[in-house]
Parts: structure tokens; C-alpha cells; sequence
């Protein structure tokens, strides 16, 4: 089934998400006849507790400033949302003031209530990497990650590509993929091989016969990697097929309180080629 309900996550601080974004994900929503929440997370800006540097550097007024360019940049997007109105989809808003180091957990938990979030990432380091991570591994969703400046493109599912290593969350990201796959003109399955040691390729064959199943003819496709890490070569591939969406497992663990990122996710993650669905 179709993801019916879509979360955009936008933050205000220290770097806004350009507002065309917004503008994507209401044509995108209207492509999967999907509603589309905006959750506007503006970032509440505090002095430090030092009496002596607040004396010296007026801090509580330089916190006052930047917290008031946060909410100029919430009225922003708030403003860009109605004038998308509802020429593509339905649109509501979510807005709430929190700390920055509560914007993932905050955007992970939202996430539980929606089919699909949709996360632009900003030039690192940006909290907006977490707040990917968050949302694919612990809100039970995928999460749609945005490169920066993607909106400038129109939406559209014509060309994807799966990421398929015989893994549990490869599996998981393609059964959240396969509405959109639905939609797709041109599907690749892509395995990258020479890279670690992988089941008998003969059983992507099923692979490809349940996504028939799910009326999606998708074709073959083994990528050598050649000694490149497996997130250049999925990279690679992406930016040489210009693909408008590439569906792959998000591997990582919790170690403490920080997630230790697979390499490929990692590196799809800082430096995307195209929108990216995760699931873990």
C-alpha cells in the first residue's frame, strides 16, 4: 500500500533547509496521492550559565539574537507552506520550539505516526545526519533522505534502484520501497559484488520474481566494485544512471548512547547522490 501519510522535518538552526524543499516533498506527496505534514522544529537558543563571560560578551543578548533569527526562519517556512497551499496535497503544520540536541529523538518519535519522513540534509556537520539516523533506526519507519539542494529538481520515481545484499534490512527497506517502486518507469537491482562474500547470486532471481509479483519488472544489475568501498560503488552507480531514488538497508548498532554506522550507510549519509530511502 501506497505511503498515504508523509512527514517533511524541517529545523531552523544553525543552518535552515532551503524552503524549495517544501515545494518538493507537497509535489512528491501529490505523485503517491499521499497528505503531507511539515514538522517545523525551531531551535531555542540559551546562554550559557557563566556570569563573567555574560558580562563580558553580553551573551544573553547574542543569544537573544540568534534565537530571533531562528523564528524569523520558522515564519519562513511557515510562509512557504501556505503558499504551497493546497495546489499539490493536503499540508499541515507541526511547530514546536526545542533545544538542537532534542531534534532527532523529537523527529524519530514523530516519524512513528507516518508511513515515510522525508529529512534534508544540510552540509555537514549538521544535526540533520542524526536526525536521518534517528528516524531509520529507531521509529520503526524508513526514513527518505534528501541531499542538500535536491529540491531544485522535480519529483519524480522514474529511474530507482535497490541496494540488495541478502540482509535483513535490505529486505526491510525494499518492502517499504515497493509501493514506490510501483510507480517507477525503470527499476535496477543492483548488487555490488568483489566487494565481500555474498549468497549465490542465482537466488536474486527470486528476488526479482516476488517484485513481479508486485507488479514491478525490475532488471538485474551487478556492480564490481573494484576494490572501491561499497558506498563509492552504490554512489557511483547512482550518479551514473542519474537515479531519482535508491532504496538500501541502513546497517549500524547503538554502542553507548551513539550509533556506529555500517561504512556504506555512513557514506551514503554524508554525501547522498540522489534521495535515499533507509530502513533498518
Amino acid at each position: 500500500m501506497s505511503p498515504k501519510d508523509i512527514l517533511l522535518q524541517l529545523v531552523t538552526y544553525p543552518e535552515p533547509v532551503p524552503e524549495a524543499v517544501i515545494g518538493w516533498a507537497a509535489r512528491f506527496a501529490a505523485l503517491l496521492e499521499a497528505h503531507l505534514s511539515v514538522a517545523i522544529f525551531e531551535v531555542d537558543i540559551q546562554p550559557p550559565s557563566n556570569p563573567l563571560a555574560n558580562v563580558l560578551l553580553d551573551l544573553p543578548a547574542l543569544a537573544a539574537a540568534e534565537r530571533e533569527r531562528s523564528a524569523i526562519q520558522a515564519r519562513r517556512y511557515r510562509t512557504a507552506v501556505d503558499g504551497v497551499g493546497t495546489a499539490f496535497t493536503p499540508v499541515e503544520v507541526r511547530h514546536r520550539t526545542c533545544a538542537a540536541w532534542e531534534t532527532p529523538g523529537l523527529t524519530a518519535a514523530e516519524a512513528r505516526l507516518h508511513d515515510l519522513t522525508l529529512v534534508p540534509l544540510l552540509p555537514p556537520p549538521s544535526v540533520q545526519t542524526e536526525v536521518a539516523e534517528r528516524v531509520a533506526f529507531s521509529s520503526g519507519g524508513p526514513a527518505l533522505v534528501l541531499p542538500h539542494g535536491w529540491a531544485v529538481a522535480g519529483a519524480s520515481l522514474d529511474r530507482v534502484a535497490v541496494a540488495w545484499d541478502f540482509t535483513a534490512p535490505a529486505a526491510r527497506a525494499l518492502s517499504h520501497a515497493l509501493p514506490l517502486l510501483q510507480q517507477a518507469a525503470q527499476v535496477d537491482l543492483l548488487i555490488v559484488t568483489g566487494e565481500k562474500p555474498i549468497p549465490a547470486l542465482a537466488s536474486a532471481d527470486r528476488v526479482l520474481h516476488r517484485l513481479e509479483r508486485h507488479g514491478v519488472r525490475a532488471r538485474l544489475h551487478q556492480e564490481d566494485a573494484r576494490g572501491r568501498p561499497i558506498g563509492e560503488a552504490i554512489s557511483g552507480f547512482a550518479t551514473d544512471r542519474g537515479l531519482d531514488l535508491l532504496v538500501m538497508g541502513a546497517f549500524g548498532h547503538s554502542r553507548f548512547r551513539e550509533f556506529v554506522l555500517g561504512g556504506a550507510t555512513r557514506s551514503l549519509l554524508e554525501s547522498p547522490p540522489c534521495p535515499v530511502l533507509l530502513a533498518h
